[in-house]
C-alpha cells in the first residue's frame, strides 16, 4: 500500500482522531513517497549466453563434437543440412563467432578442392543461407579461388546467391569500415550477371545501413560503378548510366541526411519479436507519446541500439541495428530490422535514434528502378534517358499566339510546352516560373479537350499553382472545375 501525505480540515469524532494518530505513527516508519520519473533512467541488466555455462549432457552429438571437442571431421559425415544449420545457430547464440569462421573456412576449402560430398553445392548453400544470421561470416568468401574452377553445382550456387554475400558485406560495413571494400570488390568481380532490381536493392540497403558517407563512396566508386556496365543487362549505355548514377546520388543524399538529422530519444524502449517481413525480422515496442519525438511515422528510418553492455562480458560491444518503421500508432510501433537480432533482444533496454523519413527516398529509388527496368511504360522515357527512338512524331498543335503578360523567355517556354512532350523550365526565385506554369496549363486547355495533372514535391507548391490558376480564369464563360487531390481528401475546387 502506497500513500501520499495530505492535509485537510474535518469535523471528526474521538474514534476518528485515534485512527488518524495511528496512521500518522505508521507513516513515520513507512516510506510512502514514491517518485516516478517521466522517463526511465536506468537500463535493464542482462547477460549473454556463453559456452562455459552449457550443460553438454543435454546437447546433441553433433553439437558436442563441433562446439566442445572441435572435431571437424564430423562435417564430412553429417547428412542432415537442417541439423548443421541448427548447430550453427546454437554456436552463434553462444557468441562463438571465431569457431563459426573456422568451420566456414574448412567447408569452403573442401568445396574449392571438389572434396567428395562437397561438390554438389548443398554444403555451400547452407553457408550462404546462414549469412542472414551472421553477416560477418561473409569474410571467408572473398578468399575463394575463381568460381569457374569449382564444380558445376558449387559454382551455380555461388552465382545464384552472390547477392546474399554482397548484402552481408553491406551489413558489416560499419564494423569493417574501409576493410569491406576489397572483399566486396573481389566477390563482385566473380559475378557474371546481375538484374537491375537486385542492383537497386543493394544500393537501397546501403543507404539504410551504412553510416559513413566516406565508406559508401568507396563502395560505390571502387566497386559498384566500375562493374555496373559489365554485370547489368546489356542495353543502351546511356540508360545504364542514368540508372546507376541516380541510384548512387539518392543513396548518398540519404546517408548524409541521416547522419545530420540523428535525434536520440530520452527514454528507453523494450522490444519484442514479431513475424518476419520480406526476409527481415520485425520487432514491436510500446512508445511513449509524451516523449520528445514520441510520435513515429510509417517509413521513418531509425537506429536501435542496446542501452548497456551485458553484465557477464567485459569485451562485448553494444549491439545496434538500422530499421524502418513498418507501422505506427499512438503508443506503439513496429520496426523492420535489417540486421539479425540478438538472443537477448527482450531482456535489455534499447535506445532509439531517429534518422528522418525514408518515404521520399524510397519513392525515388522505386521511380529510378521502374524507369530502368520498364522504360516502355513511360512515353517520354527516351527524352529523360537521352536515348533515341526512330520515327517519333509529335501530335501536338504548333500554332501559338504571344501572351502579352509574359516576357519573351516566358513566352518561349509556353510555346515549347505546347509543342513538345517534355519541357524543362528553370529560373532563379522571383522570375515568374509559377505564373508561366499557369499560362502553360491554360494554353494546353485552349488547344484541345485535355485533362491536366499538376504535381509537386509539396502540397504548398500545388496549392500555390492552383490559387494563381483560379485567379487567372475568373470571369471566363466556361469556368474550369479543378480537382485538388491529397493523401486524405479529394474535393472539388480550391479549399
Amino acid at each position: 500500500m502506497k500513500l501520499t501525505r495530505f492535509q485537510e480540515i474535518y469535523v471528526i469524532s474521538n474514534r476518528d482522531v485515534k485512527a488518524m494518530q495511528t496512521l500518522d505513527h505508521w507513516l513515520n516508519y513507512i516510506d510512502t513517497l514514491e517518485i516516478t520519473p517521466l522517463f526511465e533512467n536506468n537500463a535493464k541488466e542482462y547477460s549473454v549466453p556463453r559456452l562455459t555455462d552449457v550443460d553438454w549432457s543435454r546437447e546433441s552429438e553433433l553439437t558436442v563434437r563441433l562446439a566442445r571437442d572441435r572435431d571437424f571431421s564430423v562435417l564430412d559425415i553429417v547428412d542432415n543440412e537442417q541439423s548443421l544449420s541448427a548447430v550453427f545457430l546454437w554456436i552463434l547464440e553462444k557468441g562463438e563467432v571465431g569457431l563459426l569462421l573456422e568451420i566456414y573456412q574448412r567447408i569452403l576449402d573442401k568445396v574449392a578442392t571438389n572434396y567428395p560430398g562437397y561438390e554438389n553445392g548443398n554444403r555451400i548453400q547452407i553457408l550462404l543461407d546462414f549469412l542472414t544470421q551472421a553477416p560477418l561470416l561473409s569474410a571467408k568468401f572473398a578468399r575463394l579461388p575463381p568460381w569457374k574452377d569449382f564444380s558445376v553445382g558449387a559454382s551455380e550456387v555461388l552465382e545464384k546467391s552472390s547477392s546474399q554475400i554482397l548484402k552481408a558485406y553491406i551489413l558489416c560495413a560499419n564494423d569493417m569500415q574501409e576493410f569491406v571494400v576489397k572483399p566486396f570488390r573481389t566477390v563482385l568481380s566473380q559475378i557474371q550477371r546481375m538484374s537491375m532490381d537486385v542492383f537497386s536493392e543493394l544500393v537501397e540497403l546501403m543507404s539504410l545501413t551504412v553510416h559513413s558517407p566516406s565508406i559508401a563512396l568507396e563502395i560505390i566508386f571502387e566497386c559498384l560503378e566500375p562493374e555496373s556496365s559489365r554485370i547489368l543487362p546489356s542495353g543502351n549505355p546511356k540508360m545504364i548510366q542514368h540508372f546507376v548514377r541516380n541510384l548512387f546520388g539518392i543513396a548518398l543524399d540519404h546517408i548524409e541526411e541521416a547522419d545530420e538529422s540523428l535525434k536520440p530519444r530520452r527514454d528507453f524502449l523494450s522490444l519484442k519479436r514479431a513475424a518476419s517481413s520480406k526476409g527481415y525480422p520485425l520487432v514491436e515496442s510500446q512508445i511513449r507519446i509524451d516523449a520528445p519525438a514520441g510520435i513515429l511515422a510509417t517509413g521513418d528510418h531509425v537506429r536501435l541500439k542496446v542501452a548497456s553492455l551485458p553484465t557477464n562480458s567485459a569485451t562485448a560491444k553494444a549491439y545496434s541495428t538500422d530499421a524502418l518503421v513498418e507501422s505506427s500508432q499512438h503508443g506503439s510501433a513496429t520496426f523492420c530490422c535489417f540486421h539479425p537480432l540478438p538472443t537477448f533482444l527482450e531482456e535489455c533496454s534499447w535506445e532509439l535514434q531517429s534518422c528522418g523519413s525514408f518515404a521520399t527516398t524510397k519513392s525515388m529509388f522505386d521511380a529510378v528502378c521502374n524507369l530502368g527496368t520498364r522504360p516502355d511504360a513511360c512515353s517520354i522515357s527516351h527524352l529523360i534517358l537521352g536515348t533515341e527512338i526512330e520515327h517519333y512524331e509529335i501530335n501536338l498543335p504548333t500554332s501559338y499566339k504571344t501572351i502579352k503578360s509574359l516576357n519573351p523567355s516566358q513566352n518561349e517556354a509556353v510555346e515549347a510546352a505546347d509543342s513538345h512532350p517534355l519541357t524543362l523550365l528553370w529560373g532563379p526565385p522571383g522570375t515568374g516560373k509559377t505564373h508561366t506554369i499557369v499560362e502553360m496549363i491554360k494554353q494546353l486547355q485552349s488547344s484541345g479537350d485535355r485533362r491536366i495533372l499538376v504535381t509537386a514535391p509539396t502540397h504548398n507548391a500545388v496549392d500555390n499553382v492552383m490559387e494563381k490558376y483560379l485567379l487567372g480564369v475568373e470571369g471566363l464563360a466556361s469556368q474550369p472545375r479543378p480537382l485538388r487531390v491529397s493523401n486524405d481528401v479529394s474535393t472539388n475546387g480550391f479549399p
